[in-house]
């Protein structure tokens, strides 16, 4: 999984290996699920992805924005990934 960063940064910064996908009362979250702020916006549907132990990192050459950046979730190729000279080689 990649992570964009919004703001001033403008960049996908970060990648990490997903261990899974579980609901949030079974992510062993350190704090309850009721006790973040925007819980309220959270839809009863949605889950936590938990990465794999040390596999999150931040990347020596993020990748930059050109025209498109990510608004949900996007499937993109390992490939398409590790050449990427901007967002919009992986969009």
């Amino acid at each position: 999984m990649a992570m964009y960063v919004t703001q001033d940064a403008r960049e996908v910064q970060y990648f990490a290996t997903v261990r899974d996908v579980v609901a949030p009362e079974d992510a062993e979250l350190v704090r309850e699920p009721t006790e973040y702020l925007d819980r309220d916006e959270i839809a009863d549907n949605k889950m936590v992805v938990r990465f794999k132990a040390d596999s999150l990192y931040r990347l020596e050459d993020p990748i930059p924005y050109e025209t498109k950046y990510p608004q949900s979730h996007r499937y993109t190729t390992l490939g398409e990934f590790r050449t990427a000279e901007t967002t919009n080689d992986i969009l």
